[in-house]
This record gives C-alpha cells, structure tokens and sequence, in this order.
C-alpha cells in the first residue's frame, strides 16, 4: 500500500510500506507499481475514526492549553521586523523553532517565465496523474482481505462507555450502529462502501441517484437484507434515498409513513423488546412550504405512531450553522425533537455547511453520534454522520463472506488484462463518477479472472481451528 507520495522535478514519487520509493510517471510503471503493492486495501473507516478522534482532542487541547512566553516573545518580534522591513517578511516557526525567510523576487525575463511556465504545466499534469492514481487506490482498497464481523458476544452484564471515544472498535462491537452519507452516485461505489462500511447495522444513503436500470441484485451488500429504496424514476434525475440494514436485524418497512413525492424512507426495527421508527429523508436545495408541509405531515404521523423510539437522518439541505428562519429549527420545537449534529458535514472550496442531520425523540437510546471521515477525497464532499444506539449489537449467527485467495493470483494475467484496456477512454469523461465507474468496471473484472474468488459462509459456532481441512 502507498505510504507517501511526492513529486520532485516533474517525477512522481511513491513510498510503499516497506519504505521503498518508486517512480510512477507513466500508467505502465504505475500499473506495475499497484499490481505488486497495492493489495490488501487502506485503512478502514474505524481506523480513520479513531484518528479524527485523536486529532479533535490535540486540536482542544492546543487551545487550551496557554502559549508559552518564549512564543509570544518571538511572535512580537517576527512582527515589529516585519513592520520594519516590509519587503521581507520574517515568520516564526513553533515545531522547530527558527525563522523562516521570504524574499521578494525580482521581476522575471522572458526566459525565465517560459521555464516557470513550463514546470507549472509538469506540476499540473502531475497532480491530475496523482488524483487518478488516489481514485485508483480507492478501488483497489475493495479488494482485500475480510475479518468478518467481531467476535464479541452481547450479555445483559454489558455496558456501552459511551464517553471513552479512544476505541470506536469497542463502540461497533458492543452497540447498534447507523450512518447516513450523501452518498451522489451509489452504483459505482458499492464495492467500496462494503469495504469500508461492513461493520454499520443500518446504512442510509440520499442522493443515491438509481432507476429503473438498477436492480437490487446490482447494489446488494452482503450480510444485509434487500436494499429499501425509493427512486424517482428515469425522467428524473439525482435525488433518490436507500436504506441497507444487517440481515439479523427485524426490520419492516413502513409505507404508511410515507407520503407521495416526498423523498423519504420510513422502517420499524424491534430491538431487545422496542420498536424504533427510522426515518431517512432528502430535501432538495431550496425547497418551498409544500415540501416542508409533507415532511411534517410525515413527521408527525410517525410520532403519534406510539413508538419508543424515533430517529431521523438525512440530508435536509437547510444549513443549521445559520438558523435564523429555519424550517428545520420549526420542526424540533414542534415535535420536540432534538438535533444531534453539531459541526459541518459539508465542504466546498470557500465554505462549510452542517445539511446532514440526526434527530431524535429520545436522547437517551442514543449513546453517541458524530461526524466521520468521507468517504472519498474531493475538493468538495459530505461527510457521513454516525450514530450508536444504546442498545447491544445482535451477534450474527452465519455470515457470507466473498474471499480472494491471493496466493493462488495469476498476477501475469492480471497485468495484461489492464494493459490491454484502452485508458485514454476510460478517464476521457469530464464526470468524476463516470471516471470512477469506468475504473471500476476495469480493474474489478480483471482481478475477477486473475484472482481466485468466492463467497463462503461463515458459522460463528464452529470454532475458529475448525476449517474445512480439518473437517476432511
């Protein structure tokens, strides 16, 4: 797997996790490069988790935390000689210590500007490569190993920490879990959210922009029941909500709740002796009263549906950062709902919007929700917003598991098989999703035929030694 990646005077430069460098400046040396080291995938979504976990206590932390004298003292000082000199500007760095300098440069020659030119356009072409090559990875992180869901059994003994936020490992195996993400364009993703969504309970998805042309066999997800959807239909496009839930889960759907042309899903799920109602909506940008009067019509048939529960997620398009004249503020109040999202969940190149929520109408089967990494690096992007239920995870009795048994790889082929794919076609499209998707259907098919694959069922009272030689 890639550890690092860099360019110096035009090259492309790769550290793999043997701390190896490489130089990927055409397909074929990075094809070369990916075929030898680039399985099993990336980090998981806990592992990132965990890592944003730790970034936001160090970043409270450094808040908090008062500025030494020494720094105060050298930051006034960079400041007057700033002012001072004003055509060298001198900053203080705080991880190391020293002062670094910037000159002003003087007014370039003809010759000049032609070699600047000339590297900006290899920067350029670099960083167009590096994307390729970051969407590239993404897809290779599918194919990788499983571990199969945890070993961990619930007991009544059992009790969710919901403050100790160092392991989300923990939290996944001890409790009921769900995550909403806008996810636009779920097709050619399928194989990466079941890569780095396995371990969710109940996954919701706005914007999932499928039709007719879809079938659920198409983005069915293993482990999990048949796919809840509600499409707008072939002449209309974006839009669309789907809801996956675990297949140990009892879950109906509910489209009594439901209310015509408004994009939304409503399941009951009995957990432990409760019925929970969930709820998955989308609101399209700039909504006017008859959308929002649907919704609350929906709302409120929910709550007098005498649940003990009833949880709401979804992309509401309304930006609760500012809240002067918000719908969705109208809603809480009169179904005294509460929100449980606190911080942005979408990004752009100039701004920062929280759109993508979690309501409840109780706090308290709610140990802990946030907003977690997204799900693929863009320039802009939602990121997903996760919940824990305080209510112990079901253990899956059986489990299908699709293996690739490396070992056993024609990796020749393999390399061959992607030579012979016409590339120039594959990311001609000026859509990123059809990029994405054309990559997809190349590389998956070609590991398809190169690398033994199946699907097995795993039985959690078999002990682990207990493997199919054995049995023999």
């Amino acid at each position: 797997m890639i550890k690092d990646t860099w360019s110096v005077d035009g090259k492309i430069l790769v550290k793999d996790n043997q701390d190896q460098v490489h130089v990927v400046n055409t397909m074929a040396a990075f094809m070369e490069f990916c075929s030898l080291h680039c399985y099993p995938g990336t980090m998981d979504v806990l592992g990132r988790l965990e890592l944003q976990a730790r970034d936001r206590r160090l970043e409270i932390e450094s808040r908090q935390a008062p500025k030494d004298k020494l720094i105060i003292y050298a930051e006034s000082e960079a400041a007057k000689k700033s002012e001072q000199n004003p055509s060298r500007s001198t900053r203080f760095n705080h991880s190391s210590g020293f002062r670094s300098t910037t000159r002003k440069q003087p007014k370039s020659n003809n010759t000049k500007f032609i070699v600047e030119t000339r590297q900006q356009s290899v920067e350029i072409l670099g960083i167009s490569f590096i994307l390729l090559v970051l969407q590239i990875l993404l897809i290779l992180g599918s194919i990788e190993t499983n571990p199969g869901p945890s070993d961990y059994e619930a007991s009544p003994e059992s009790s969710i920490n919901s403050k100790d936020l160092s392991n989300f490992y923990d939290l996944f195996s001890k409790s009921l879990s769900f995550l909403h993400l806008k996810i636009q364009s779920l097709a050619p993703k399928i194989d990466l959210i079941a890569a780095e969504y396995e371990e969710f309970d109940i996954l919701a998805f706005t914007e999932s922009w499928l039709n007719s042309s879809h079938t659920d066999d198409s983005i069915n997800l293993l482990n999990i029941h048949s796919p809840f959807r509600r499409d707008r239909g072939p002449q209309k496009l974006g839009g669309e909500v789907v809801v996956y839930v675990k297949n140990n889960l009892n879950v109906r759907r509910r489209p009594d709740l439901e209310i015509d042309e408004l994009e939304a899903i409503w399941l009951e799920l009995k957990v432990q002796n409760k019925n929970i109602v969930f709820g998955t909506f989308y609101i399209p940008p700039n909504s006017g009263h008859e959308t929002w009067d649907k919704v609350e019509t929906s709302l409120d048939m929910a709550l007098n549906d005498n649940k003990d529960n009833i949880i709401v997620s979804g992309d509401f398009n309304e930006n609760q950062l500012n809240i002067s004249n918000s719908k969705v503020k109208a809603l809480l109040n009169q179904f005294s709902l509460t929100q449980m999202i606190d911080e942005p969940t979408h990004f752009t190149e100039n701004s920062t919007s929280l759109i993508d929520l979690i309501m409840t109408s109780n706090v308290n089967e709610i140990s802990y929700c946030c907003v977690g990494p997204p799900l693929t690096d863009q320039i802009r992007y939602h990121c997903p917003v996760i919940g824990f239920l305080n209510f112990l995870k079901t253990p899956l009795k059986a489990f299908k598991r699709k293996i690739w048994l490396y070992d056993e790889g024609d990796y020749d082929l393999f390399r061959n098989t992607r030579s012979e794919a016409d590339w120039d076609t594959i990311i001609a499209s000026d859509s990123e999703d059809e990029v994405t998707e054309n990559i997809t259907n190349t590389i998956l098919p070609a590991a398809a035929i190169s690398i033994p694959n199946k699907i097995i069922t795993v039985r959690k009272s078999s002990p682990v030694w207990l493997k199919n030689d054995v049995k023999k």
